[in-house]
């Protein structure tokens, strides 16, 4: 009889330790197979729990809660986040109190009951801020955000939404980054930012595409599909949103699924596609129906309204918008509630209803004045914030920002030293370069010089022998082969022009033959010196060439003193000129 309580107590171990198994693979399971996920959880609760302790079964209820979530069963998520809660409280564990509070406020968020969903979150975000705990601290952000957002409070949403990304980019959580990147989007679609709403999506489309989270990526795929219809990419936006609804289905997320039908609804009434609009309206309430999602409802009704308006239907058209307008006054949905004020004063001005289409109207502009303000100072207040997020290109996942001020000015010194080293290094190359090339103007100034030093000692020794045509034709050679050097000098000694990089180029037309002519006549004295045949042979009847003549001087210049000085005696340099 002593043992009996630790048999008991040990069996208790037992089953916790099962327990506590079972909800780490439905927490693993949830973001890839909703359906083994929900397996998981059956088995779970069937269980005999009754040894438990309120803390685990807290966590149990948690765990079913978000599953059901997942899967569209609002109404069952509620009960189990509502056990959730009961069992935290026993606990006398904040931080459980603080989960199951999470959870009854995102199962009320799905049903649309935004305010009630608030209150739950912000309950517990000044003890997670004392605490520390970071991942939740990050998770009730956001979801504070997500009821911000539907209820049309930009600014405050923003403000959660951004330190929530913050807190996840920097923990390097890339499930919850993707989501935090996805409810910005959104704000910016509700900001008619299209193009930037568009952006975050994609890459929050990037990162779920990376980790696998599915659910998530088709969330994504629909948020673009809105901003491709209002940017008037039909196409584009109906292949992204076929690709979420057939990914919803395949999931059984019957809630995401609603919201993609609808938004599909949506895109064929502004085509004017009413017929389209009407069937996929109906099926995306059915849905809202059986998921007790009322905001999916306000919004079908309101759809549907729209449609039986364009097609003259007034009085089923007022049925429904009235419907819409209800729900979203109760859910607190301002968004909703504007706009269907505005289509309620087109249809009571066509009816003739003046009186109604007046209220109606003027309660329209009076919401309206109220969002174009909050909008204005949304901007305003978030401008530096949103420049800097808008910078964040993400392909795997956004980069985490670990550099401290110190570090970034540390680094500037750093950068600036280096910039200092390159210059110095640069000015070394330059001093190299210009001593080289200065040895280069030597040689092109000294390789003429000498031809004509030679060709000159060579009419000296022969004069007596040449004939007045030939002594004619040896000073033409040396009076333009002076002037040619004149020409190199005049450009070489231009030191302006090569520290800057800059040599004009005068181009015309040039005789390449005459000029090899008249080299080779020059260094024709060098070459029997040193036992060398120097020949020229010409092929064709033009070598007029476009180019510079002094440079063209040049070149010929060196490639022949080039081809005498380093060829070896007694051996032969021809000089080839093809045209």
């Amino acid at each position: 009889m002593v043992a009996e309580p630790q048999i008991i107590k040990n069996r208790s171990k037992d089953i916790g330790k099962k327990v506590s198994s079972l909800i780490s693979r439905i927490e693993k399971k949830i973001h890839t197979n909703l359906f083994i996920a929900h397996s998981l959880l059956q088995k779970l609760l069937s269980i005999d729990l009754s040894n438990v302790d309120s803390q685990l079964l807290s966590n149990v209820y948690r765990t079913g809660s978000l599953v059901e979530l997942s899967l569209g069963n609002n109404s069952q998520a509620r009960e189990h986040a509502i056990k959730s809660l009961e069992y935290a409280k026993q606990s006398n564990n904040k931080k459980s109190v603080i989960l199951a509070e999470n959870a009854l406020g995102r199962s009320y968020y799905l049903e649309g009951y935004y305010s009630e969903a608030l209150r739950y979150f912000q309950s517990s975000i000044s003890f997670i801020r004392e605490t520390n705990d970071i991942p939740t601290l990050a998770t009730t952000l956001n979801n504070i955000g997500a009821c911000y957002t539907n209820m049309g409070l930009w600014s405050n949403s923003l403000e959660n939404h951004l330190e929530a990304l913050t807190i996840r980019r920097n923990s390097g959580d890339k499930d919850n980054t993707a989501q935090s990147l996805t409810n910005i989007g959104l704000v910016y679609y509700q900001l008619k930012e299209y193009e930037k709403c568009l952006e975050y999506q994609t890459d929050a489309e990037k990162i779920c595409i990376d980790i696998g989270n599915m659910p998530l990526y088709a969330a994504t795929l629909a948020n673009k599909a809105l901003s491709l219809f209002k940017l008037e990419r039909y196409e584009q936006g109906h292949i992204e949103l076929e690709k979420s609804i057939e990914i919803n289905r395949t999931s059984g997320d019957k809630h995401r699924l609603a919201i993609a039908i609808l938004n599909k609804s949506s895109a064929f009434y502004e085509l004017k596609q009413y017929d389209n609009a009407k069937a996929i309206a109906h099926e995306a309430i059915a849905l809202g129906e059986e998921v007790g999602d009322i905001h999916t409802i306000s919004v079908g009704y309101h759809t549907l309204g729209k449609v039986e308006l364009s097609l003259g239907n007034y009085t089923f058209s007022e049925e429904l918008l009235l419907k819409a307008l209800d729900l979203s006054k109760k859910l607190n949905l301002i968004l909703e509630e504007r706009s269907t004020h505005q289509v309620l004063a087109e249809l009571y001005s066509n009816t003739g209803e003046w009186k109604k289409a007046y209220d109606h109207l003027n309660t329209y502009y009076a919401i309206e004045q109220t969002k174009i303000k909050e909008e204005a100072d949304t901007k305003f207040n978030h401008f530096k914030v949103l420049h800097e997020i808008e910078k964040i290109k993400t392909e795997t996942f956004i980069e985490q920002e670990k550099n401290s001020k110190l570090t970034e000015l540390l680094q500037e010194r750093d950068d600036a030293f280096q910039l200092l080293e390159k210059q110095n290094r640069l000015l070394e190359e330059l001093h190299r370069e210009k001593n080289e090339f200065i040895g280069i103007a030597s040689h092109d100034l000294k390789n003429p010089l000498v031809g004509l030093r030679s060709y000159c000692q060579m009419l000296i020794s022969e004069f007596e022998n040449l004939t007045q045509y030939e002594l004619r034709e040896s000073l033409h050679t040396i009076f333009s082969t002076a002037d040619k050097t004149f020409a190199i000098v005049a450009k070489l000694l231009d030191v302006n022009r090569i520290e800057s990089g800059e040599i004009d180029i005068l181009s015309s037309p040039v005789d390449v033959g005459h000029l090899v002519k008249s080299l080779a006549r020059i260094y024709s004295e060098p070459a029997i010196l040193k036992g060398i045949a120097l020949k020229t042979e010409f092929y064709g009847n033009n070598s007029i060439a476009w180019s510079d003549e002094t440079l063209t001087v040049q070149i010929l210049d060196n490639l022949i003193s080039n081809a005498i000085k380093f060829s070896p005696p007694e051996s032969k340099v021809t000089i080839r000129v093809f045209s």
